[in-house]
């Protein structure tokens, strides 16, 4: 055993799977993108549409201002039933 514990083996470099790296550049694009468009004046209150919302956290982002600074924003999530309901339950338990 060398002073590493290794054993002789190299030491690898952990390399996050791509799925989380595509994530993360989703995530990423899309707080931008939401964060650009709230920063627009608008004659009315602006909305944001999740389709497909699943388990995103966009709205905690962006209510808890880590998208910027909050207005007010009417915010609508949308998905099945067998995702929305945990989703909710999860946030009703947190109150």
């Amino acid at each position: 055993v060398d002073a590493s514990g290794l054993s002789g083996r190299r030491q690898r470099r952990q390399v996050q799977p791509i799925i989380k790296r595509g994530t993360h550049a989703r995530v990423s694009c899309m707080d931008r993108g939401i964060s650009s468009f709230l920063k627009l004046p608008h004659e009315q209150t602006p909305q944001i549409v999740v389709l497909g919302a699943g388990k995103d956290t966009t709205f905690f982002r962006y209510a808890s201002g880590k998208l910027g600074e909050t207005r007010d924003v009417r915010w609508y999530e949308t998905d099945y039933e067998t995702l929305v309901v945990p989703k909710a339950m999860t946030i009703s338990n947190q109150s």
